[in-house]
């Protein structure tokens, strides 16, 4: 793809957007975690693709880009707190305690899931864990429950 999106192809994501609000969210989050999961730029896993019979880009011979791309900081930021959330949400069964997102458990006796070491390991002060929470409960991405949090039903 170029490196900025064309009027031609935010019109035709228009078109191809749910009319419906929560049909819309759900779509939006699938359509994020496809990228974020299966089609990535420098690794796309092709073979698990969902939609690998529509895409234009494995039509065109799989081109190389026409450009170099320069990254987007990561480290530190709400967006690397975000994705570690997620990264919790995806790979739990139930609804997450708020507590155990806002702050690392003291007693690890019983070891800490495998999910929860990324977000733990960011160290990310209280603020901006409640940055990233509320950001995705209002894109969405994830729902409170009285359980906790999880990804949108």
């Amino acid at each position: 793809p170029a490196p900025a999106l064309t009027a031609a192809e935010m019109k035709r994501a228009a078109t191809l957007l749910p009319d419906d609000g929560p049909a819309s969210v759900r779509w939006n989050a699938a359509v994020m975690e496809l990228g974020a999961l299966v089609c990535t730029a420098r690794t796309p896993s092709c073979e698990q693709c969902p939609v690998l019979d529509r895409c234009a880009w494995v039509a065109a011979g799989k081109p190389a880009p026409t450009y170099v791309p320069k990254g987007q900081s990561w480290a530190g930021t709400d967006r690397q707190v975000r994705g570690a959330i997620m990264h919790v949400l995806r790979h739990t069964d139930s609804p997450v305690p708020l507590p155990l997102i806002r702050e690392r458990p003291v007693d690890l006796a019983h070891g800490t899931p495998a999910a929860f070491e990324k977000l733990y390991g960011l160290h990310a002060p209280l603020e901006q864990l409640e940055r990233a929470l509320n950001g995705l409960l209002a894109d969405g991405l994830a729902e409170e429950t009285p359980r906790g949090l999880q990804l949108p039903a």
